[in-house]
């Protein structure tokens, strides 16, 4: 980067599409802002990425799907528990009742073919051992996504 500033080099040692990207890259606090968390959680959840990504990973793609799902939380216990103003005020039964409520907005928003009450595979779940049965579609044929990420693993054969 010093190399860059003093015009040795012509180019950031970026890779090339954050090099051209249109946008550069929000902090935490600007994505948390964006992103409509409910006002009480919004601390919550700066402080939290922030700490995810000073200990455990700081890719940009991950910290935006930490904080999606964690807005997806924020926003289901402010509908549904109105009453809730504080992180502290979070139960475990409010935990449990936000799996439901997750996998019925993910049935409203799934794409491709409704599979109805069953599970729809993925590619980490149709080449597990043990869900063998789950490699092939209602018509018995692979779906494209199985196809094209594991040709060449010889468990999914």
């Amino acid at each position: 980067m010093a190399l860059c500033r003093l015009g040795i080099l012509t180019r950031t040692p970026q890779r090339g599409t954050t090099r051209r990207s249109r946008r550069p890259r929000r902090t935490v606090a600007e994505l948390v802002a964006m992103a409509d968390v409910p006002t009480p959680f919004r601390a919550l959840t700066v402080l939290y990425l922030d700490t995810y990504a000073t200990r455990v990973s700081h890719v940009y793609v991950t910290l935006r799907h930490k904080l999606i799902a964690l807005r997806h939380f924020w926003r289901f216990l402010a509908e549904q528990y109105p009453e809730i103003t504080t992180s502290a005020d979070v139960a475990p039964a409010h935990g449990r009742a936000f799996i439901p409520y997750a996998i019925a907005r993910a049935r409203e928003r799934q794409r491709g073919e409704d599979t109805g009450a069953d599970l729809r595979p993925t590619a980490h779940v149709c080449c597990s051992k043990s869900a063998p049965s789950l490699q092939t579609s209602a018509r018995g044929r692979q779906s494209r996504t199985h196809r094209l990420r594991h040709t060449r693993r010889a468990s999914c054969r």
